[in-house]
């Protein structure tokens, strides 16, 4: 018995031994990898030499055979889920095809006074990374799949960023400060909105940039809109921008042609603004007098009044699910309250108070995971604004980022 155990374990070690054909594409069909590997290649290996080809970090690859997701043997707890290639491949078949599936790691992106934007890892709050080189951040866009990052500060720049590296790419000179950002790195295009102080162009808060060259391609008048830029929203897809001024005038832009295609009026101040383009629908909000507006872009009409209290710092909307979220500040304990709505009737359907350890402000929304990120201000002039994850479900904190030596004003979550 035992002669006959080593030749089959023998057998078995000449067999892994052999080598395969292993082509990994995306769903889309794209080849992202074709590698040669024995069948008894363990798929911990196997994400190693996919990063090398396509540079998916091993850590967001989820790969797929059919319907059976591979995971590495050293940290499965799906004992039927396969860890090495050759339970894969079919007796005398010599090649694999596998789907690659790029899943991000939840992370967050952070920028404030101190001049610093820090990388935040959410699922255990550490900062991996710190990038240096700004005067007060005040905006920051992000393309998580390409880890590009563009953010604006004080000094009248805006500085592109390659997060893998921690490396800035470019800076490009404004003649404004910006206060807010829209980033397409695949066209290589951004939009920024200015507080319109400072330089000669004054009569263009709105820039549209080319990112690879660093120029400003043009600067869009405000026409009748007065005061800073507080907000916009870019449709790349369709060359469209909404930006929202303090004044409370909403501006929809064709950025192709440059020019106005309508104006709104929504209450002021406006401080937040978010777009379902496939929709046309805007929320816009920052008034006491009403949580949210919701607009028809299509037929540039008003279509109706949120109900709440306070002044909304953040908006977030779902129009499959016919949901609006906003968080407000303003009552006497500065406590943010979280309000939900449903867009279709217009009712408030959630209200609860974010449960913080001191005055906060919000910075960021991620409706599809419930999910927020506040500054939170210490008592201790000493000690600056520590960031909160927020359950936007039961408005309680899971986790405090601490890092930053000044207040946060601008952060995006993955």
């Amino acid at each position: 018995m035992v002669a006959a155990a080593r030749a089959g374990a023998r057998a078995q070690q000449l067999l892994d031994d052999e080598d395969i054909d292993v082509c990994v594409t995306t769903l889309s069909g794209q080849v992202t990898a074709l590698l040669r590997l024995s069948r008894g290649t363990q798929v911990a290996i196997l994400r190693g030499r996919v990063q090398e080809a396509s540079g998916v970090p091993a850590e967001e690859q989820r790969l797929l055979h059919g319907d059976r997701v591979l995971n590495n043997n050293d940290n499965s707890n799906n004992i039927e889920s396969p860890t090495l290639l050759r339970e894969l491949v079919e007796p005398g078949c010599s090649s694999l095809q596998l789907t690659l599936v790029r899943v991000l790691r939840p992370w967050a992106l952070s920028g404030g006074s101190d001049g610093e934007l820090r990388l935040w890892d959410l699922t255990d709050g550490h900062c991996f990374r710190v990038l240096c080189g700004h005067a007060p951040v005040r905006c920051v866009a992000v393309d998580w799949t390409a880890r590009i990052a563009l953010s604006g500060s004080s000094d009248l720049v805006l500085r592109l960023w390659d997060l893998e590296r921690g490396a800035c790419l470019r800076e490009l000179r404004s003649e404004c400060s910006p206060r807010c950002v829209s980033m397409d790195w695949p066209s290589r295009l951004a939009v920024s909105g200015c507080s319109g102080s400072g330089g000669v162009r004054k009569s263009a808060p709105l820039m549209l940039w080319d990112l690879a060259t660093g120029r400003c391609i043009q600067g869009l008048a405000a026409g009748s809109a007065a005061g800073p830029v507080s907000c916009l929203e870019a449709d790349w897809r369709r060359q469209r921008v909404l930006c929202g001024f303090a004044s409370g005038q909403l501006q929809l832009w064709d950025l192709e042609a440059g020019f106005c295609l309508s104006e709104l009026l929504a209450l002021p101040p406006l401080h937040s603004l978010i777009v379902d383009w496939d929709e046309q629908l805007a929320l816009s909000g920052g008034s006491r007098q009403a949580c949210g507006q919701l607009w028809d872009l299509t037929h540039g009409q008003f279509l109706k009044e949120l109900p709440g209290q306070g002044v909304v710092e953040r908006l977030a909307m779902d129009c499959s699910q016919q949901r609006g979220l906003s968080v407000a500040s303003g009552d006497a304990s500065a406590a943010l309250r979280l309000v939900a709505w449903h867009l279709g009737d217009g009712t408030c359907t959630q209200e609860v108070e974010i449960d913080l350890t001191g005055p906060a402000r919000c910075v960021a929304l991620d409706l599809s995971r419930d999910r927020g990120l506040c500054a939170i201000a210490s008592a201790d002039e000493d000690i600056q604004d520590t960031l909160g994850l927020i359950d936007l479900a039961s408005g309680r904190c899971l986790l405090e980022l601490k890092g930053h030596s000044g207040h946060v004003a601008c952060a995006v979550m993955t």
